[in-house]
C-alpha cells in the first residue's frame, strides 16, 4: 500500500513494514516502481498489511449487498478475499 503523509493515514501504514508513505506524486511512482520490480517487497507488504487490518478490526468492512452491487458492476468496488 502506498499512502499520502498527512492526515490519519500514517496511523493505517507503518511506513516499509505495511506499505509506504510518500509526500508526492513521485514519490509514489517510485515506491510503485520498486514494488512492481520486487515480487518478494510486494508479498511481505501485503502479508502484513492484511494482518493490521485484521488484528485493527473485528470484521472485514462490508457494504450492503443493495450498495455495493451498483459499484461493483461499474467498476469501483473489487471484492476483498480475508
Amino acid at each position: 500500500m502506498i499512502g499520502g503523509n498527512v492526515g490519519g493515514i500514517p496511523l493505517q501504514i507503518e511506513d516499509g513494514v505495511s506499505g509506504f508513505l510518500v509526500d508526492s506524486p513521485e514519490g509514489a511512482a517510485q515506491r510503485s516502481i520498486e514494488i512492481l520490480e520486487d515480487p518478494e517487497l510486494a508479498k511481505r507488504l501485503g502479508r502484513t498489511g492484511k494482518e493490521h487490518v485484521r488484528a485493527s478490526t473485528s470484521s472485514p468492512p462490508r457494504l450492503p449487498a443493495r450498495l455495493a452491487r451498483p459499484l461493483y458492476r461499474a467498476g469501483y468496488v473489487v471484492q476483498a478475499r480475508w
